[in-house]
């Protein structure tokens, strides 16, 4: 019952000869995004989308954590696991039941198709 897997890439951007940092772009097609493929083709063509911005913004948040020796993430306020849904035009309460069983604490949602529908869905269940 998890979300649909999807692939990515993971970047490793070299900002000088001693700083080093990591990020993913891991766009997901099936919710409007562009492949990896055409990420990369973009960044290539110094055209980069606002998900490769984001990544390369990371890699040097990870560049600057790596070369002080310290986690990228220093808060333990993240949600244990979270469940991607693609498409509430398929979210019932049976569905919702199911995911706290399996002990997901947190729901992400894409939104934006039809909001009406979408926010009486969220209203509904929420």
């Amino acid at each position: 019952m998890r979300g649909k897997s999807s692939e990515g890439v993971l970047l490793r951007v070299e900002f000088s000869s001693h700083l080093v940092g990591y990020a993913d772009v891991h766009p997901h097609p099936e919710l409007g995004d562009a492949t990896w493929e055409d990420e990369l083709k973009k960044f290539i063509d110094q055209k980069p989308s606002q998900l490769f911005t984001n990544s390369l913004h990371w890699a040097l948040v990870d560049a600057h954590a790596r070369e002080k020796n310290e986690p990228v993430i220093k808060s333990s306020t993240l949600p244990k696991t979270h469940y991607l849904c693609p498409d509430i035009h398929s979210f019932t309460e049976e569905k919702i039941q199911i995911l706290k069983q399996q002990g997901y604490t947190h729901i992400k949602l894409k939104l934006g198709r039809d909001l009406d529908f979408e926010t009486k869905q969220l209203k509904k269940h929420f």
